[in-house]
């Protein structure tokens, strides 16, 4: 990802330490960025970013200025960035909030004009009203940390850079976070402890009236805690508990209590029993069908911590906060560091039901006399389409977050996926899987590059939804009806070998595909020929 800082002060440093990750570009000499966002020949232009990340400090932009005389510069300045954020509307603009200080000595009936100026930045920003334009909370950084940490004088009055070194840390450290989000990096699940972690007590010993939860005193911090935890959940993280108890005890709280702020139908999965934590978690993740990389785990004994730690160290197991009085302020860090998210699409709005359906779907198996039965009796619907510009965050996040079912693992931001769209030389595909037990959304996504009559599968993945059930058969046969009509004679594609994609090794082989060529990396290279593509059994029916 191509990343540019802009700013009114210098920035040089903290683009440095943005390099070790991301190719950034930072402007020659000194509060140039009108002039970069503004001139066709810039060098950011000429660089041409996927994210345009504009840094203003407020202190040195309004110095002594008034409200009265502030608004026509904030106007100017606005004006600027809405032609640039409209000219350049595949780009993501994060512009910074603003902290002003003014340094008058005044008398203390003297109200200064600050806090105006700031809402009015913020006002103007959102007033253009632009899609690609997002708010970097600056403001809110300087008020938790102080501006005597924050900024350093001596940088300011010898080198123009305002911030301090602590501040320029801070500062790059959250908007890493934010980047990193974009390529959709964020953690799926948080498993989570039960006593002392959502309530206060052990349910065993307090019963459901001794523990602590409630609206005031020290219940509070646990129902504040489950609050942000909601928050979570209704942007698509996934709830789970494993917790050492009797059911019956736990159960009893999440059912009856009536400070809970989490109920039953907020958790996937909930593993409660005596048996070791790593050996729930592993269940809670085979049941879920992901990655032991995409949990969280949350207890506050630090004796399971490190069993966990131990026996599963692909699962994240951070530091439980020893004053149960931070668990508010533990949590918006946790965001920070593990699910960031740009935006929340539909299937994250849904993504507990779906999972939860997958139990029904488990049980239909077992009942089921045979798997082509199971197949059969799931009532399945495909369906596929050209992508439109309201699925690119959708198919965005399946290239930047499916792992197991990927046969080339690319990943790729709006921005590509978007010029892919308008080129004719690529079809790209996304569809989704619905069935008797429900909505599985949007789980399907193919790229296809096009020279002459050969098609190429760029990318061809599925959500670990849906894997299984025989899709990517009546997938593939939709795709090489497609490419047939557009005069296309033969498709060639490949698997490249991951850590993670083993489930798809003989993919193209089962589809009935010829190997052609193979590398010492483990990569294959396969060909097929449209007039003699083989008939395959499809369990689901295509949906127009």
């Amino acid at each position: 990802m191509k990343i540019a800082i802009l700013s009114n002060v210098n920035v040089d440093s903290m683009g440095e330490k943005l390099n070790d990750h991301f190719q950034v570009y930072t402007p020659p000499g000194f509060n140039t960025w009108i002039n970069e966002i503004s001139n066709d020949n810039s060098g950011l232009n000429l660089f041409d970013p996927d994210v345009v990340f504009i840094l203003i400090d407020g202190i040195s932009l309004f110095p002594e200025t008034r409200f009265e005389d502030a608004i026509p510069i904030i106007d100017d300045l606005m004006s600027f960035i809405g032609k640039y954020s409209e000219k350049n509307s595949k780009k993501r603009i994060i512009i910074s909030n603003i902290d002003v200080k003014d340094p008058r000595l005044v008398p203390f009936k003297y109200y200064k004009d600050t806090s105006r100026i700031e809402n009015a930045w913020v006002e103007k920003i959102k007033s253009l009203n632009r899609e690609n334009i997002y708010i970097f909370d600056l403001q809110g950084l300087i008020r938790d940390n102080g501006r005597n940490s924050m900024y350093s004088d001596k940088g300011w009055y010898f080198g123009g850079m305002r911030f301090s070194m602590n501040g320029e840390k801070i500062i790059v450290s959250e908007v890493s976070k934010i980047f990193f989000a974009f390529k959709g990096g964020q953690k799926k699940c948080i498993v989570l402890d039960l006593d002392n972690t959502l309530w206060g007590g052990i349910i065993g010993e307090d019963g459901i009236n001794g523990i602590s939860l409630s609206d005031v005193k020290e219940g509070s911090q646990y129902k504040d805690f489950q609050k942000r935890l909601k928050d979570l959940k209704n942007m698509g993280v996934l709830l789970a508990i494993a917790s050492k108890n009797n059911f019956d005890d736990a159960i009893e709280v999440i059912r009856n209590h009536p400070h809970m702020v989490l109920k039953e139908e907020d958790f996937v999965s909930m593993k409660i029993n005596w048996d070791p934590k790593y050996v729930n978690i592993q269940k809670i993740a085979e049941d879920l069908n992901i990655g032991l990389n995409s949990i969280v785990f949350i207890d506050d004994d630090k004796f399971e911590r490190e069993s966990v730690k131990t026996q599963l160290p692909e699962v994240e197991v951070p530091d439980f906060p020893q004053d149960s009085t931070m668990l508010a302020k533990w949590i918006t860090q946790l965001q920070k560091d593990y699910f960031e998210f740009i935006e929340v699409t539909e299937e994250d709005l849904e993504k507990t039901e779906m999972y939860k359906s997958q139990e029904k779907r488990k049980t239909l198996l077992e009942q089921s006399a045979s798997f082509e039965d199971y197949l059969s009796s799931l009532e399945m619907k495909l369906k596929i389409w050209n992508l439109k510009k309201e699925d690119l965050p959708r198919a965005a996040q399946l290239t930047q977050k499916t792992n197991q079912f990927n046969v080339t693992t690319k990943r790729y931001t709006e921005f590509d996926l978007e010029k892919m769209m308008a080129d004719p030389n690529f079809s790209v595909y996304i569809g989704s899987v619905a069935d008797k037990f429900g909505d599985n959304g949007k789980v399907v996504f193919l790229i296809v590059k096009k020279d002459k009559d050969i098609a190429y599968i760029d990318t061809f993945l599925m959500s670990c939804r849906v894997m299984g059930r025989h899709i990517e058969d009546h997938v593939m046969d939709f795709v090489e009806e497609e490419m047939k009509k557009q005069g296309i004679k033969k498709i060639r594609a490949s698997y490249i070998p991951t850590k993670k994609n083993i489930s798809v090794k003989n993919l193209w082989d089962d589809l009935g595909y010829k190997r052609i060529s193979e590398g010492q990396n483990g990569e294959v290279s396969y060909e097929i020929d449209l007039e003699n593509k083989p008939e395959r059994k499809v369990y689901s029916q295509l949906v127009i």
